[in-house]
């Protein structure tokens, strides 16, 4: 977004033949794009005035024509021997749609709790959340959009784009399976680690529940979650974010 395609030049690999980027810089026309950029044939760039990262994805992906299609963000490190491991893992695991890998910090510690074996959604182990540093899709499959409502740059919901995402292509009939295995760098200042102090984000996991479980099911869940981190949220201020998330995306459609 705007000046940190800046940073973009520092991510990239040296030029391989059978790797690509695209780039959704979302921004006007007066930020300048980095001359180094320009200059190299495997990066397209594509610019866009609309902001969020959920249509950030959608563009890149609309673009998108490689066989693996990793998504990433402006502050990742790529590592040469993880995405061969993962075309390797790809060609050993055709019946996967969706590859869920594993991202670790600078100081090589995992991003946040990773199972040590396999497993297929969403039949999802304890404590585990997808993240989208992580997320790779396999081309040639229908993918749905990711909605607009939820991501950094939303309106309001400004996390859980990825789980509503895998909930949709799920329904539509797509395989999604975790790997214990690394697929890049990251920062360890996720957005999640804010949670308890943002109610946008709080707003957000009370929007997600409702569309995966339904009203019911979600009002359960609700009560669960502010009970489960109450030494980090105060219980009654965790609830209203949580219904406040439910009225929202009840009362706001989703736009293309």
């Amino acid at each position: 977004m705007d000046e940190r395609i800046a940073r973009i030049p520092a991510i990239l690999l040296p030029p391989l033949s059978d790797i690509n980027y695209i780039i959704c810089h979302q921004a006007n026309n007066d930020i300048r794009i980095p001359k180094s950029l320009k200059k190299r044939a495997d990066v397209t760039i594509i610019r866009k005035k609309k902001r969020g990262l959920s249509a950030s994805r959608n563009v890149a992906i609309k673009h998108a024509t490689g066989d693996l299609l990793v998504l990433a963000d402006d502050d990742i490190e790529l590592r040469h021997e993880y995405l061969r491991k993962l075309q390797k893992l790809a060609e050993a695991h055709p019946e996967t749609d969706i590859f869920s890998l594993q991202a670790l910090t600078p100081e090589g510690r995992k991003l946040h709790y990773y199972p040590r074996a396999h497993f297929t959604y969403p039949d999802i182990p304890r404590d585990f959340y997808f993240s989208s540093m992580g997320l790779v899709l396999r081309w040639g499959n229908f993918y749905p959009k990711f909605d607009t409502r939820f991501g950094l740059g939303s309106a309001r919901l400004h996390m859980c784009e990825e789980n509503v995402f895998l909930h949709q292509c799920y329904k539509a009939g797509l395989r999604i399976d975790y790997y214990p295995q690394p697929l890049l760098i990251t920062s360890g200042d996720t957005t999640s680690r804010h949670y308890a102090d943002n109610p946008n984000l709080q707003q957000a996991k009370g929007a997600m529940l409702t569309l995966i479980h339904g009203t019911p099911m979600a009002l359960l869940r609700f009560i669960s979650t502010a009970i489960k981190m109450h030494r980090r949220v105060p219980v009654v201020k965790h609830l209203r974010n949580l219904i406040a998330g439910m009225k929202y995306i009840k009362n706001h459609e989703a736009t293309p």
